[in-house]
């Protein structure tokens, strides 16, 4: 679905909001609830944005969204990942790029909307990333820089900023990628020293089957890489 209207501005920040691990929670959990949690998401962008014109439109687990500056759209995404705070959820990832826009029948194209999605796609769960196009409009302090990434598709690397927006930190279970609240996990794991919780005991019972497997799947390219060593032990 797209907004009805939109100020079509000839260059903005455009966002994409997409949820991590969806893939993973469609397989843990089955078709009919990965449904569910994306009516959950699109309610949740819907009835957040204090600008509905900023919607373009919904992707399968993700949203674009376009505004004027760089500053509207963090206030955007921070309602967005507000409303979305609760247990049972994927956790957002977001990635934001200013640049010249192109419009046709409501719909945005060009290499911003492209960049846009590739910075969404480096970001790791709960975590918001800008080019400095975009960031350099924020207030100093606002945003850190994390390093550089070269997207797919192109030759040259592009520096990225961690945008702070205030998200509290989560627990992730790492076979269906659900956010979980720190101690309310239905099992725990420990796994080289490491505790996970887990939403399930089928979840727990898979995680102890092939822990590697899942903490590489959960590994965004912004985190260190897992760790290996003796078979985790469930606890709890």
């Amino acid at each position: 679905a797209a907004a009805a209207t939109h100020r079509h501005p000839t260059s903005g920040t455009v966002v994409f909001i997409d949820m991590a691990g969806f893939t993973a929670l469609t397989e843990a959990h089955g078709d009919e609830q990965a449904v569910g949690v994306v009516d959950e998401f699109e309610y949740a962008v819907k009835s957040s944005l204090l600008d509905p014109t900023a919607l373009i439109k919904f992707i399968g687990d993700a949203a674009m969204l376009a505004f004027d500056t760089t500053a509207e759209a963090v206030a955007g995404v921070t309602a967005v990942m507000d409303s979305w705070a609760s247990d049972g959820f994927p956790e957002l990832r977001v990635g934001l790029h200013y640049g010249p826009l192109t419009w046709r029948a409501g719909d945005a194209y060009g290499a911003t909307v492209n960049l846009a999605s590739r910075v969404a796609g480096h970001a790791a769960g709960n975590q918001v990333l800008a080019t400095p196009s975009s960031a350099a409009a924020l207030p100093q302090g606002s945003y850190a820089p994390v390093g550089a990434f070269t997207p797919r598709g192109t030759a040259h690397p592009v520096q990225l900023v961690e945008v702070k927006t205030g998200a509290a930190p989560t627990s992730v279970d790492p076979v269906c990628q659900m956010r979980l609240t720190r101690g309310q996990g239905v099992a725990t794991v420990v796994h080289d020293g490491d505790r996970w919780e887990l939403c399930s005991l089928t979840c727990a019972r898979r995680f102890t089957t092939n822990p590697n497997l899942y903490l590489a799947q959960l590994r965004q390219p912004t985190a260190p890489p897992p760790s290996t060593g003796l078979p985790p032990g469930l606890i709890g």
